[in-house]
């Protein structure tokens, strides 16, 4: 199990690198995300990059956070 990622052997990870922009997709992102789970609830989706100070992670984690079927598949980590 990676400790730092939350992420246990038997998941499978999808990671995404970049800022945290509207701009960048990242809605499009969590709605394939919300999709893919449905199907295999053994994703998680790494969210790397985040810099909430500068890029729309604040926003981005309140959905996540509103979405019952994300908050336990999505992670934020700093870049």
């Amino acid at each position: 199990m990676s400790q730092k990622w939350r992420i246990a052997d038997d998941q499978m990870l999808i990671l995404n690198i970049g800022r945290v922009c509207w701009d960048k997709g990242i809605v499009d992102l969590l709605n394939a995300i919300s999709l893919a789970v449905a199907r295999d609830p053994r994703i998680i989706c790494v969210v790397l990059g985040s810099m909430p100070a500068f890029d729309d992670t604040t926003a981005v984690y309140k959905k996540v956070e509103q979405t019952p079927g994300l908050r336990e598949h999505v992670r934020f980590l700093p870049a």
